[in-house]
């Protein structure tokens, strides 16, 4: 777990490697299609602001994460607990996220574990440690 926390100490780090899962060729609105460096805000780390059109773009929209409301980096730990062991069991993702709600932990792992099955065989043991991310990538393949 200390690995985890050194990886994703913070939102702010999380929001960044997801940024560059979501856009590997730099960030592009959603909204208008206009590419370029967005605004960035210091206290929602998870949202993007348009230079051209001033739509907020968030992280989460279209993932797995949209609606919750638990910290960028738990899913980001979580995501690499059950990239490295797709069997986990939601007890045993409650402890090492420690977590108070083992419902929460089941709806987490739920999640994951659905995308690692719609992954299916893209799903390599890659040499990136952030490739776990694509676990938390939009359910539409984006």
């Amino acid at each position: 777990m200390t690995e985890l926390q050194r990886l994703y100490p913070d939102d702010k780090t999380c929001a960044m490697h997801l940024e560059r899962a979501r856009w590997p060729d730099g960030f592009c609105c959603s909204h208008c299609g206009a590419p370029g460096a967005p605004y960035r805000s210091t206290t929602r780390p998870s949202v993007l602001r348009c230079r051209a059109c001033r739509k907020d773009n968030r992280l989460a929209v279209g993932t797995v994460m949209e609606g919750s409301h638990l910290p960028l980096r738990l899913w980001c730990w979580a995501a690499h607990l059950v990239w490295d062991r797709p069997d986990l069991s939601a007890a045993e993702l409650q402890r090492q996220l420690g977590l108070s709600r083992y419902a929460t932990a089941w709806m987490m792992g739920n999640h994951l574990r659905a995308r690692v099955a719609a992954l299916g065989a893209d799903r390599v043991a890659a040499a990136d440690p952030h490739a776990c991310l694509s676990l938390l990538g939009r359910a539409t393949g984006d």
